[in-house]
């Protein structure tokens, strides 16, 4: 499954912010170095669904040659960064690739600001007096 228009996603206690660049919890941001903020973003985003190694490789360092050990040192980062979660989150399927866990994903939210609604008429019941 792809989000690809979604701007945030929540999970787990911690929200990603796509637009921002930020990882937060409830105590408020959470430090990720940026190949391993684009790594957590990038399996969010395909949530569910397998992500081979070579696929991340290339996502999250096009036209620069890494070895897996890059990827390694992110994975590691992010599973940090996440905690006793984790394991649940994040796992590694061997000689495959990494999974995001689909079920530690709730609602994915669009980017969307909320509606401005124009002030509310007074009635003529009203017995404060109209204000300027």
């Amino acid at each position: 499954m792809s989000h690809g228009s979604i701007s945030y996603f929540t999970f787990a206690g911690f929200t990603l912010d796509l637009a921002k660049g930020r990882l937060m919890n409830g105590t408020g941001d959470v430090h990720l170095r940026a190949k391993s903020f684009a790594l957590l973003s990038y399996l969010v985003r395909h949530t569910g669904r397998v992500v081979p190694k070579d696929e991340l490789l290339s996502a999250i360092w096009p036209d620069v040659t890494v070895t897996e050990d890059s990827l390694t040192q992110c994975v590691r980062d992010v599973r940090k960064a996440l905690g006793p979660e984790a394991a649940a989150l994040l796992r590694t399927l061997p000689r495959r690739g990494y999974l995001f866990a689909t079920d530690a994903l709730q609602r994915p939210q669009a980017a969307v600001a909320p509606p401005v609604l124009p002030p509310a008429k007074q009635s003529s019941a009203d017995p404060r007096p109209n204000e300027v």
